[in-house]
């Protein structure tokens, strides 16, 4: 789900926001009147044309990233017993928002 939310003027892409409830999400895309968010979890109690305040966290939301944890399942925004757990060595903690290494763009194959 990714409800443009208003009023968020000075939210920064990548930046995690928190709805009543302790729903959070994830700015994306700043227009001149909205943000678009994603909302990690269950969105559901909000609704399109709800008034309420949305909470900008000022953080820029990241994973943790080791060798180890290639395949795994991670949830950035609701840290689970799993992550608790793991105890990998380097384990740092990256933007989710950054560019995959090795993609380039697709030319037309017409």
């Amino acid at each position: 789900m990714i409800p443009p939310v208003y009023g968020l003027d000075n939210v920064r892409a990548g930046e995690m926001v928190e709805f009543p409830r302790c729903i959070k999400g994830m700015a994306l895309n700043s227009k001149r009147t909205n943000v678009g968010v994603v909302i990690s979890g269950d969105g559901r109690s909000i609704k399109e044309g709800d008034k309420f305040f949305v909470r900008v966290l000022g953080e820029i939301v990241d994973v943790p990233s080791a060798r180890g944890l290639l395949g795994a399942l991670l949830t950035p925004l609701r840290p689970t017993q799993l992550m608790a757990k793991v105890r990998l060595k380097p384990l740092r903690r990256r933007r989710v928002d950054v560019k995959c290494t090795g993609h380039h763009r697709a030319k037309s194959v017409a």
